[in-house]
């Protein structure tokens, strides 16, 4: 297993802070920001799914985010946070 870093850019940190102040389940929002944490830590690159314009795309309901993965330094950046639509 590798262990990666997890950065968020100030965009999805203001994304995902709206969405929570919005969100009716605060509670969802969070274990969904929490687990999606976790499983980039482990060999992000094989988590999620081939998004656009480079991205990686992983769901876990009720958020979606962008990210991408940095092999040499081991690191994931989330660029976006959304919800999942419905």
């Amino acid at each position: 297993m590798i262990r990666y870093t997890v950065t968020y850019t100030r965009d999805a940190r203001d994304q995902l802070a709206t969405l929570w102040l919005d969100a009716s389940a605060r509670s969802r929002v969070s274990a969904a920001s929490n687990a999606i944490d976790q499983v980039l830590a482990d060999d992000a690159s094989t988590k999620g799914d081939q998004g656009v314009e480079g991205f990686r795309r992983l769901i876990f309901p009720p958020l979606v985010v962008q990210f991408t993965v940095e092999e040499d330094d081991r690191t994931v950046t989330v660029w976006s946070v959304n919800l999942l639509a419905s």
